[in-house]
């Protein structure tokens, strides 16, 4: 029973000392009915969210989430 617990807490530490080391970046992509859709995308903290946009995606940081007009995405 020990054994279990013990790599229950090692499985346990390890996903969470992972999670450190990376940043939530929101993007905004537009579909083809114009609907703007969220996604989630987890990157390294020195990569700036916004080298993950493309002509039909923006992304911005967290702390931007606010200020960005998700239906400004290029079409």
């Amino acid at each position: 029973m020990r054994k279990i617990f013990f790599g229950i807490l090692i499985a346990g530490a390890a996903i969470v000392y992972a999670s450190c080391d990376t940043k939530s970046c929101y993007c905004y992509e537009t579909d083809a009915s114009g609907r703007v859709h969220e996604q989630v995308v987890y990157a390294k903290p020195s990569t700036a969210c916004n080298s993950y946009s493309t002509a039909s995606r923006g992304c911005v940081e967290s702390n931007e989430r606010g200020t960005f007009d998700p239906n400004q995405v290029a079409k």
